[in-house]
């Protein structure tokens, strides 16, 4: 009874399956000729031939509903600079958001509960405790300044993105500091819009520059159309010189 139910259920979804192609995006239905027998099921593109796993595939659509196709213009409120450095090599300069993107509530919320806690079992009386204790509750006042450190990064920041042929590089400076991430241009694999964190249940995306040994991630804070317009610039700059990229 329950394999026949099996079989109708996936005979009915089969019929109702529509994917994008991970490769070419190209979007089709892959079992209107056959039946679907497993979610591992291998599919084949009609339009470039990639082989691919149903699950796989799913997972795609996913990205894609967070990830629509360009071009897109540059957004009208932008304060985005993008400028030309030479014919190979753009740069694009990402100022301080002047925002805390909901994360200095959580910061000093954490710390105000954190640090009272740690120093009230540092300095009061109490028997001799395991020496793992002290390295135990040092954990949670250290989470505390890391999410104070990530409220002020996101608020004062500027980034600069240098593209070339050769390599991809995004400077972080704060604080009249700065800190360097390079990839390699002609590994990297994908540009899009990835999930950072969630705030309030929901979803915050960022863009995600990523290889197969490394990733740059950034951009949290801007706006969607901001990082729909990034992560297309991107691609189409990097694209001659990324073999790799989807």
């Amino acid at each position: 009874m329950f394999g026949g139910l099996k079989k109708a259920f996936m005979r009915w979804a089969g019929e109702r399956i529509k994917v994008h192609c991970p490769k070419c995006r190209h979007q089709f239905h892959p079992f209107r000729e056959r039946p679907l027998t497993s979610w591992n099921d291998k599919i084949v593109c009609p339009k470039c031939g990639n082989e691919v796993a149903l699950k796989e595939s799913l997972a795609t659509q996913r990205v894609l509903k967070v990830n629509p196709t360009g071009p897109f213009p540059r957004p009208a409120e932008t304060k985005i600079e993008k400028k030309v450095v030479t014919e190979t090599q753009l740069l694009f300069v990402i100022p301080a958001s002047g925002r805390w993107g909901g994360l200095l509530f959580f910061s000093i919320f954490w710390n105000i509960l954190a640090w009272p806690l740690f120093l009230l079992f540092l300095f009061s009386n109490h028997d001799p405790t395991p020496w793992y204790i002290l390295p135990f509750v040092s954990i949670f006042p250290l989470i505390g300044i890391v999410f104070l450190y990530a409220a002020l990064r996101t608020r004062f920041a500027i980034h600069l993105l240098y593209l070339s042929p050769e390599f991809i590089r995004l400077q972080r400076q704060l604080f009249g500091r700065s800190k360097n991430f390079n990839l390699v241009t002609a590994n990297v694999t994908t540009v899009l819009k990835a999930e950072f964190y969630q705030q309030n249940y929901q979803p915050v995306y960022g863009i995600e520059i990523k290889t197969n040994s490394g990733k740059i991630r950034f951009g949290s804070i801007l706006t969607d159309e901001e990082k729909n317009w990034l992560c297309w610039e991107i691609s189409e700059f990097i694209k001659p010189h990324a073999p790799s990229l989807v």
